[in-house]
């Protein structure tokens, strides 16, 4: 085993193979330019959960990736091997995994944290739409 597959060290995901998991830590299989995977880096940072980030190559998706998660990304994989896909479950799990440490991100208030949470589902459901316009901007 690589010894980059134990630490908190970038890695990226340059195989046809998936990358020995991580036993010591978190891994965060995402890409830089994804806001998804910012998504779930920014809730892990803020609730102080540590991480090795491992870059995905989304131009070129490996057998293992399409076959785990359709070639998407974010998804995690915990020391005992679980993959777990989809930024916004990825960030339940950030804020229910360090719920007193960190920043606390949702409001306490039951009524504040629903409106937060509506504004959420609005703005996921124009952000489809947003990158067809960077996209065409070529």
């Amino acid at each position: 085993m690589d010894a980059s597959t134990s630490t908190l060290d970038r890695i990226f995901a340059s195989g046809q193979e998936k990358p020995a998991t991580n036993p010591n830590h978190f891994r965060l299989y995402n890409h830089n330019l994804c806001p998804f995977s910012a998504r779930t880096r920014y809730h892990f940072a803020a609730k102080g959960i540590a991480f090795q980030d491992c870059q995905m190559d989304l131009n070129d998706k490996k057998p293992w990736h399409v076959a785990f998660n359709q070639g998407s990304v974010p998804f995690l994989e915990t020391p005992q091997g679980d993959l777990i896909p989809e930024s916004a479950v990825l960030a339940q799990f950030a804020i229910e995994s360090n719920p007193n440490g960190g920043v606390a991100l949702i409001p306490s208030d039951p009524f504040e944290a629903a409106k937060m949470r509506v504004k959420i589902e609005q703005f996921n459901k124009l952000l489809p739409n947003l990158f067809g316009v960077l996209l065409s901007r070529g």
